[in-house]
Protein backbone atom coordinates (compact mmCIF):
# COMPACT_ATOMS: atom_id res chain seq x y z
CA UNK A 1 0.00 0.00 0.00
CA UNK A 2 1.03 3.70 -0.48
CA UNK A 3 0.88 5.87 2.25
CA UNK A 4 -0.81 9.46 1.90
CA UNK A 5 1.56 12.32 1.12
CA UNK A 6 2.27 14.89 -0.86
CA UNK A 7 5.10 15.20 -3.48
CA UNK A 8 7.27 17.96 -2.94
CA UNK A 9 10.57 17.03 -5.12
CA UNK A 10 12.71 14.17 -6.60
CA UNK A 11 12.07 11.27 -4.25
CA UNK A 12 10.83 14.21 -1.61
CA UNK A 13 7.53 14.04 0.10
CA UNK A 14 6.25 15.27 2.69
CA UNK A 15 2.40 14.02 4.92
CA UNK A 16 1.30 12.31 8.21
CA UNK A 17 0.14 9.42 6.54
CA UNK A 18 3.26 7.57 7.26
CA UNK A 19 2.56 8.11 10.64
CA UNK A 20 -1.13 6.67 10.74
CA UNK A 21 0.58 3.68 8.86
CA UNK A 22 2.98 2.91 11.51
CA UNK A 23 0.52 2.58 13.84
CA UNK A 24 0.12 -0.91 13.05
CA UNK A 25 1.98 -3.88 14.15
CA UNK A 26 5.09 -4.88 12.46
CA UNK A 27 7.85 -6.87 12.88
CA UNK A 28 10.50 -4.64 11.63
CA UNK A 29 10.15 -1.25 9.62
CA UNK A 30 12.65 -0.81 6.22
CA UNK A 31 13.10 2.67 5.27
CA UNK A 32 14.68 3.96 2.41
CA UNK A 33 16.40 7.21 1.97
CA UNK A 34 17.52 10.35 3.95
CA UNK A 35 16.27 13.52 2.28
CA UNK A 36 12.31 13.06 2.13
CA UNK A 37 10.43 14.56 5.19
CA UNK A 38 8.35 11.53 5.32
CA UNK A 39 10.96 9.16 5.82
CA UNK A 40 12.30 11.60 8.64
CA UNK A 41 9.17 11.93 10.40
CA UNK A 42 8.92 7.71 9.51
CA UNK A 43 12.42 7.37 11.77
CA UNK A 44 11.66 9.79 14.13
CA UNK A 45 8.23 8.19 15.10
CA UNK A 46 10.21 4.76 15.07
CA UNK A 47 12.80 5.74 17.77
CA UNK A 48 10.27 7.56 20.03
CA UNK A 49 7.64 4.59 20.22
CA UNK A 50 10.40 1.73 20.16
CA UNK A 51 9.87 0.44 17.03
CA UNK A 52 12.37 -1.57 15.40
CA UNK A 53 14.02 0.17 12.73
CA UNK A 54 16.51 -0.91 9.79
CA UNK A 55 17.74 1.43 6.77
CA UNK A 56 18.79 0.23 3.56
CA UNK A 57 20.28 1.69 0.85
CA UNK A 58 21.92 0.66 -2.47
CA UNK A 59 24.92 1.68 -1.63
CA UNK A 60 27.51 4.80 -1.30
CA UNK A 61 30.43 6.75 -1.55
CA UNK A 62 33.15 8.84 0.55
CA UNK A 63 31.83 12.36 0.24
CA UNK A 64 34.41 14.77 1.33
CA UNK A 65 31.90 17.35 1.83
CA UNK A 66 29.14 15.12 3.41
CA UNK A 67 30.20 17.11 7.35
CA UNK A 68 27.08 19.25 7.08
CA UNK A 69 24.34 16.78 7.07
CA UNK A 70 26.72 14.06 9.75
CA UNK A 71 24.89 15.42 12.81
CA UNK A 72 21.61 15.04 11.27
CA UNK A 73 22.44 11.70 9.93
CA UNK A 74 23.67 10.60 13.28
CA UNK A 75 20.01 11.83 15.29
CA UNK A 76 18.30 9.20 12.38
CA UNK A 77 20.83 6.59 13.24
CA UNK A 78 20.67 6.53 17.03
CA UNK A 79 17.97 4.29 17.73
CA UNK A 80 18.88 2.25 14.48
CA UNK A 81 18.26 -1.92 14.75
CA UNK A 82 20.36 -2.66 11.14
CA UNK A 83 21.67 -0.88 8.21
CA UNK A 84 21.53 -2.60 5.06
CA UNK A 85 23.98 -1.21 2.39
CA UNK A 86 25.59 -2.62 -1.09
CA UNK A 87 29.23 -1.70 -0.78
CA UNK A 88 32.60 -1.87 1.58
CA UNK A 89 33.35 1.81 1.42
CA UNK A 90 29.62 2.24 2.70
CA UNK A 91 30.01 0.38 5.23
CA UNK A 92 32.81 2.81 6.20
CA UNK A 93 30.51 5.78 5.99
CA UNK A 94 27.81 4.21 8.46
CA UNK A 95 30.42 3.30 10.88
CA UNK A 96 31.82 6.31 11.14
CA UNK A 97 28.49 8.22 11.59
CA UNK A 98 28.32 6.01 14.90
CA UNK A 99 26.82 2.84 13.89
CA UNK A 100 28.40 -0.07 15.31
CA UNK A 101 30.00 -2.53 12.68
CA UNK A 102 28.07 -5.94 13.99
CA UNK A 103 24.66 -3.76 12.78
CA UNK A 104 25.62 -3.25 8.98
CA UNK A 105 25.43 -5.70 6.29
CA UNK A 106 26.37 -6.11 2.63
CA UNK A 107 23.19 -7.30 0.67
CA UNK A 108 24.04 -8.26 -3.41
CA UNK A 109 22.67 -5.52 -5.12
CA UNK A 110 20.70 -6.57 -8.44
CA UNK A 111 18.16 -6.02 -11.32
CA UNK A 112 19.04 -9.25 -13.31
CA UNK A 113 17.77 -12.38 -12.87
CA UNK A 114 19.04 -16.01 -12.86
CA UNK A 115 17.13 -15.84 -16.58
CA UNK A 116 19.07 -13.14 -17.69
CA UNK A 117 22.76 -15.09 -17.03
CA UNK A 118 21.61 -17.99 -19.11
CA UNK A 119 19.90 -16.09 -21.69
CA UNK A 120 23.30 -13.61 -21.78
CA UNK A 121 25.36 -17.54 -22.27
CA UNK A 122 23.02 -18.48 -25.21
CA UNK A 123 23.23 -14.84 -27.20
CA UNK A 124 26.63 -14.60 -26.98
CA UNK A 125 27.22 -17.76 -29.43
CA UNK A 126 25.12 -16.07 -31.87
CA UNK A 127 26.86 -12.79 -31.78
CA UNK A 128 27.39 -12.68 -35.41
CA UNK A 129 23.66 -13.34 -35.89
CA UNK A 130 22.60 -10.49 -33.59
CA UNK A 131 25.35 -7.94 -35.13
CA UNK A 132 23.54 -8.39 -38.70
CA UNK A 133 20.34 -7.99 -37.48
CA UNK A 134 21.53 -5.00 -35.50
CA UNK A 135 22.95 -3.82 -38.24
CA UNK A 136 26.49 -3.39 -36.40
CA UNK A 137 29.54 -3.84 -39.44
CA UNK A 138 32.39 -3.31 -37.11
CA UNK A 139 34.44 -6.11 -36.16
CA UNK A 140 35.21 -5.13 -32.09
CA UNK A 141 32.18 -3.48 -30.54
CA UNK A 142 32.28 -0.76 -26.68
CA UNK A 143 29.31 -0.73 -25.45
CA UNK A 144 27.74 2.21 -23.08
CA UNK A 145 24.40 2.56 -21.39
CA UNK A 146 23.08 5.56 -19.92
CA UNK A 147 22.02 9.43 -19.99
CA UNK A 148 23.80 11.90 -21.66
CA UNK A 149 24.85 13.60 -18.12
CA UNK A 150 28.26 15.16 -17.42
CA UNK A 151 28.21 12.41 -14.41
CA UNK A 152 28.21 9.57 -16.55
CA UNK A 153 31.74 10.40 -18.38
CA UNK A 154 30.93 9.94 -21.50
CA UNK A 155 32.76 12.66 -22.68
CA UNK A 156 35.79 10.85 -21.34
CA UNK A 157 35.00 7.66 -23.35
CA UNK A 158 34.58 9.44 -26.56
CA UNK A 159 37.67 10.92 -26.37
CA UNK A 160 39.61 7.30 -25.42
CA UNK A 161 38.00 6.11 -28.35
CA UNK A 162 39.64 8.49 -30.75
CA UNK A 163 42.49 6.18 -30.37
CA UNK A 164 40.73 3.21 -31.17
CA UNK A 165 41.42 1.15 -34.62
CA UNK A 166 38.85 1.79 -37.92
CA UNK A 167 37.60 -2.01 -37.22
CA UNK A 168 35.84 -0.63 -33.75
CA UNK A 169 32.66 0.37 -33.07
CA UNK A 170 31.37 2.78 -29.87
CA UNK A 171 27.74 2.36 -29.43
CA UNK A 172 25.69 4.49 -27.21
CA UNK A 173 22.14 3.24 -25.76
CA UNK A 174 19.88 5.02 -22.98
CA UNK A 175 20.00 8.47 -24.04
CA UNK A 176 20.08 11.40 -26.96
CA UNK A 177 23.48 13.24 -27.07
CA UNK A 178 23.03 16.95 -26.22
CA UNK A 179 25.67 19.48 -28.39
CA UNK A 180 28.00 18.92 -26.10
CA UNK A 181 29.08 15.31 -26.99
CA UNK A 182 28.23 15.89 -30.91
CA UNK A 183 30.99 18.74 -30.92
CA UNK A 184 33.31 16.35 -29.21
CA UNK A 185 32.54 14.01 -32.47
CA UNK A 186 33.03 16.25 -34.65
CA UNK A 187 35.87 18.22 -33.36
CA UNK A 188 38.11 14.69 -33.03
CA UNK A 189 36.54 13.74 -36.18
CA UNK A 190 35.96 10.54 -34.76
CA UNK A 191 34.49 7.88 -36.74
CA UNK A 192 32.31 4.77 -36.29
CA UNK A 193 30.31 6.45 -33.10
CA UNK A 194 26.53 5.43 -32.99
CA UNK A 195 24.05 7.28 -30.88
CA UNK A 196 21.23 4.23 -30.67
CA UNK A 197 18.92 6.11 -28.12
CA UNK A 198 16.35 4.58 -25.51
CA UNK A 199 15.86 1.35 -26.20
CA UNK A 200 13.21 -1.27 -25.34
CA UNK A 201 15.10 -4.22 -22.53
CA UNK A 202 14.34 -7.06 -24.60
CA UNK A 203 16.42 -5.08 -27.46
CA UNK A 204 18.78 -3.46 -24.97
CA UNK A 205 19.77 -7.28 -24.16
CA UNK A 206 20.79 -8.00 -27.79
CA UNK A 207 23.25 -5.18 -27.68
CA UNK A 208 25.05 -6.51 -24.43
CA UNK A 209 25.28 -9.68 -26.65
CA UNK A 210 26.47 -8.32 -29.55
CA UNK A 211 29.55 -5.84 -27.39
CA UNK A 212 33.04 -7.44 -26.86
CA UNK A 213 33.54 -4.73 -23.99
CA UNK A 214 30.93 -2.42 -21.86
CA UNK A 215 32.37 0.61 -20.41
CA UNK A 216 31.24 3.18 -17.85
CA UNK A 217 33.66 6.31 -17.25
CA UNK A 218 31.04 7.51 -14.59
CA UNK A 219 32.16 10.31 -12.44
CA UNK A 220 30.05 8.83 -9.34
CA UNK A 221 27.91 5.95 -9.23
CA UNK A 222 26.91 4.93 -5.72
CA UNK A 223 26.19 1.43 -7.24
CA UNK A 224 25.02 1.41 -11.35
CA UNK A 225 23.37 -1.33 -12.12
CA UNK A 226 24.16 -1.33 -15.32
CA UNK A 227 27.23 -2.85 -14.57
CA UNK A 228 25.31 -6.08 -13.34
CA UNK A 229 23.49 -5.78 -16.53
CA UNK A 230 26.45 -5.93 -18.53
CA UNK A 231 28.38 -8.75 -16.79
CA UNK A 232 24.81 -11.03 -16.65
CA UNK A 233 25.78 -10.85 -20.37
CA UNK A 234 29.30 -11.87 -19.89
CA UNK A 235 30.99 -8.84 -20.63
CA UNK A 236 34.60 -8.11 -19.56
CA UNK A 237 33.67 -4.59 -17.84
CA UNK A 238 36.06 -1.02 -17.58
CA UNK A 239 34.51 1.45 -15.32
CA UNK A 240 35.85 3.79 -12.66
CA UNK A 241 37.25 4.20 -8.74
CA UNK A 242 34.07 6.51 -8.38
CA UNK A 243 31.77 3.18 -9.30
CA UNK A 244 30.18 1.42 -6.45
CA UNK A 245 29.03 -1.67 -8.51
CA UNK A 246 32.92 -1.74 -9.82
CA UNK A 247 34.18 -1.64 -6.32
CA UNK A 248 32.51 -4.39 -5.65
CA UNK A 249 32.02 -6.62 -8.55
CA UNK A 250 35.00 -5.52 -10.27
CA UNK A 251 38.63 -7.24 -10.43
CA UNK A 252 41.37 -6.24 -12.64
CA UNK A 253 42.86 -8.51 -14.87
CA UNK A 254 40.32 -10.91 -13.45
CA UNK A 255 36.66 -9.68 -15.14
CA UNK A 256 37.78 -5.76 -16.31
CA UNK A 257 39.44 -2.79 -15.11
CA UNK A 258 39.08 0.43 -12.54
CA UNK A 259 40.25 3.23 -14.42
CA UNK A 260 41.06 6.62 -12.66
CA UNK A 261 37.82 9.30 -13.09
CA UNK A 262 38.75 11.59 -16.41
CA UNK A 263 41.75 9.03 -17.21
CA UNK A 264 41.46 9.23 -20.80
CA UNK A 265 44.44 7.36 -21.55
CA UNK A 266 44.47 4.59 -19.23
CA UNK A 267 41.12 4.41 -20.40
CA UNK A 268 42.13 3.74 -24.15
CA UNK A 269 45.01 1.59 -22.86
CA UNK A 270 42.33 -0.66 -21.63
CA UNK A 271 39.81 -1.29 -23.74
CA UNK A 272 43.01 -2.02 -26.45
CA UNK A 273 44.10 -4.28 -23.90
CA UNK A 274 40.81 -6.49 -23.88
CA UNK A 275 40.41 -6.33 -27.50
CA UNK A 276 43.86 -7.23 -28.69
CA UNK A 277 43.80 -10.31 -25.82
CA UNK A 278 41.63 -12.89 -26.82
CA UNK A 279 42.38 -15.25 -24.11
CA UNK A 280 42.38 -12.39 -21.49
CA UNK A 281 38.99 -11.29 -22.67
CA UNK A 282 37.49 -14.84 -23.00
CA UNK A 283 39.03 -15.23 -19.24
CA UNK A 284 37.30 -11.86 -18.70
CA UNK A 285 33.87 -13.01 -19.96
CA UNK A 286 33.64 -16.35 -17.79
CA UNK A 287 34.80 -14.85 -14.18
CA UNK A 288 32.44 -12.29 -15.33
CA UNK A 289 29.33 -14.66 -15.49
CA UNK A 290 30.95 -16.50 -12.61
CA UNK A 291 30.73 -13.34 -10.06
CA UNK A 292 27.33 -12.22 -11.34
CA UNK A 293 25.73 -15.35 -10.28
CA UNK A 294 25.76 -14.40 -6.95
CA UNK A 295 23.76 -11.11 -7.32
CA UNK A 296 20.44 -11.61 -9.13
CA UNK A 297 17.17 -10.57 -7.77
CA UNK A 298 16.35 -13.95 -6.21
CA UNK A 299 20.25 -14.12 -4.62
CA UNK A 300 18.57 -10.79 -2.81
CA UNK A 301 15.66 -11.42 -2.21
CA UNK A 302 16.87 -14.69 -0.19
CA UNK A 303 19.49 -12.72 1.28
CA UNK A 304 16.83 -10.40 2.80
CA UNK A 305 14.19 -13.15 3.68
CA UNK A 306 17.04 -15.44 6.11
CA UNK A 307 18.31 -12.02 7.38
CA UNK A 308 14.81 -10.52 8.70
CA UNK A 309 13.74 -14.12 9.73
CA UNK A 310 17.12 -14.50 12.11
CA UNK A 311 16.55 -11.14 13.31
CA UNK A 312 12.83 -11.89 14.05
CA UNK A 313 13.84 -14.91 15.65
CA UNK A 314 16.76 -12.85 18.20
CA UNK A 315 14.30 -10.13 18.50
CA UNK A 316 11.50 -12.15 20.16
CA UNK A 317 14.18 -14.04 22.33
CA UNK A 318 15.81 -10.73 23.28
CA UNK A 319 11.86 -9.50 24.33
CA UNK A 320 10.67 -12.58 26.09
CA UNK A 321 13.69 -12.14 28.54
Amino acid sequence: MFASAKNIGVDRSIGFGIVKELKNKYDFVIISGWSSPAVILAILYCQIHNIPYIMEDDGGLINPNGEKHKLIKKLLLRKLFAYFTTTSENISVITSLGVEQNRVYKYPFSSVMNSDISEGISKKQKVNEIRKSLGINENNIILAVGQFIDRKGFDVLLKAFSNMNDDCGLYFVGGEPTKQYLDIVHQNNIQNVHFIGFTEKEKLKLYYAAADVFVLPTREDIWGLVINEAMAAGLPVITTNRCGAGLELIKNNQNGYLVQVDDVDNLSKKIHVILNDKDLKNKMENNATEVIKNYTVERMAQWHYEKLSKFKKSYQIYNDK
